[in-house]
């Protein structure tokens, strides 16, 4: 297969590959099979990463204990302006 690189693309390639001490060609398909490839968790970023860790770990138990009082007073109509605010602010 040849596939026609524009020479300003060309010479990104070959600069980035010199960078890190490689062939343009393997570099290129380097960066091919990283597109190409489906990714996994291994491939997540840091960031992912710890974003689905603080996901996973849930609310700590005085919030969900807090944010079920704050709910009951609710279904009872006996909250204040204050505790409303706060309730609608726990589920954003």
């Amino acid at each position: 297969m040849q596939i026609a690189i524009p020479d300003e693309v060309t010479d990104t390639l070959r600069a980035k590959a010199r960078a890190v001490n490689l062939d343009a060609a393997e570099y290129a398909v380097q960066i091919l099979r990283e597109q190409l490839t489906p990714p996994n968790k291994s491939q997540l970023s840091l960031m992912e990463s710890e974003l689905l860790q603080l996901i996973n770990h849930g609310f700590s138990d005085d919030v969900w204990q807090r944010f079920h009082e704050l709910n009951e007073k609710r279904k009872d109509e006996f909250l204040t302006p204050e505790e409303y605010e706060e309730l609608s602010n726990s589920r954003s």
